[in-house]
Formats: C-alpha cells, structure tokens, sequence
C-alpha cells in the first residue's frame, strides 16, 4: 500500500512539474513574463489544485451560455458544490470570491435557459469563523493560464481546434488562446487589482 501511495504522490508532483513548464510557455508565449517571475513561479502544488476547478467551471458555463447544454449546468452545480464546502472558515479568500461571482453568473444566466431539474440557486459559502489560515493567489491570472494551456497544449485542445476548422472559423492558436484570457479577465472582473502568492495568517 505504501508503494502504491508513493506512486500516486510521485505522479500528482511530475504532473504538477508538467504543468508548472505549460504556464512557463504559455506566460513566454503571451509575453507575460513579469506575471511569470513575480506570482506563477513560485506557485505551489496546492495553490494550483486548489484553482484548476475554477478553470473547468468557466468551461461549463462558457458551454452553458453560448449551447445552452442542460448537461453543462449540471456539471456546473456539481462542481460548484464540491468546491464551495473548501470555504468553510475561510475569512477572506481569493478562490472563495471566485466562486461567488460564478455563483452569481450562473443564476443569472440560468434564469434564461430551459433545464428543468437543474438547480437555479447556488448555495452560498459557509459562515465565516474568526480564526483560520487563509491562502491567497490571484485567480484572475491563473484559471485564465490553465484555459489556455487546457486549449494550446492538451488532447482537449486538438478537440476544440477540430472544431473551430469545421466551423470554418480563422482563428490562430495564440489568438484563440488571448481571446480566452482576454474574455475571462473581462468577463470576471474579479479583482481590482492582481492579488500576490502569499499566506496569510489570521488569528483570534
């Protein structure tokens, strides 16, 4: 068994490695070097698990809003209601106002839609308490990185290329990949400004 935790825990670390040399590439890429030195290089292995879901939510309810894919919304609350339950305790954090702003978008844009049984409240996160450790990361710039990286380099992405072509759009890697981030920097909002990688401690 202790072999097999092993394996599991070598291949979590060289898939984070994996991904940690993607946002590498796609930061030179999109000349967001600056970006890459100051908050993504230091980036740790539990901040980007932590916030990979946020990048699978935007998916979701991108299909949502643009097909109208009951299947989506469904995916959408599910997700949302996995991730929400992390909020517990937590006085002031980053991902947490991520999903409460995807919270907010989504019943919004449910409203217009025809999926009977599918949710149209979202829970909110649990009350706050007066003391936990709080870990803050700027979610503005990650979860859109990770899109661009799920599209620019993964089998998801040949996916999504496959059928730009067949719709016959001209859109070009790159281009698509700056439309992606453009869109979910414009589309959240989500902060004034770009939070650092840091921990924050907060006591009673």
């Amino acid at each position: 068994m202790y072999e097999n935790l092993s394996k599991i825990k070598k291949y979590r670390t060289d898939v984070f490695a994996f991904y940690k040399k993607l946002l590498k590439a796609a930061c030179d890429m999109l000349e967001l070097t600056e970006i890459y030195n100051h908050q993504i290089n230091n980036l740790s292995e539990e901040v980007f698990l932590k916030h990979k879901p946020l990048a699978n939510m935007y998916e979701h309810y991108n299909k949502l809003s643009s097909q109208n894919s009951c299947a989506d919304a469904t995916d959408f609350v599910q997700l949302y209601s996995d991730q929400i339950n992390k909020c517990q305790g937590v006085v002031s954090d980053d991902f947490c106002n991520e999903l409460e702003k995807f919270k907010k978008d989504y019943e919004s844009i449910i409203q217009t839609k025809n999926c009977p049984g599918v949710e149209n409240t979202l829970p909110s996160e649990p009350k706050y308490s007066s003391s936990s450790t709080i870990l803050t990361v700027s979610s503005t710039i990650l979860t859109p990185l990770i899109l661009f990286i799920t599209y620019k380099f993964t089998p998801f992405g040949s996916i999504i290329r496959s059928r730009i072509k067949k719709s016959k759009q001209t859109l070009h890697d790159v281009d698509k990949g700056e439309n992606i981030i453009t869109h979910t920097y414009e589309k959240s909002n989500r902060n004034s400004g770009n939070m650092p990688f840091n921990m924050a401690y907060h006591s009673v």
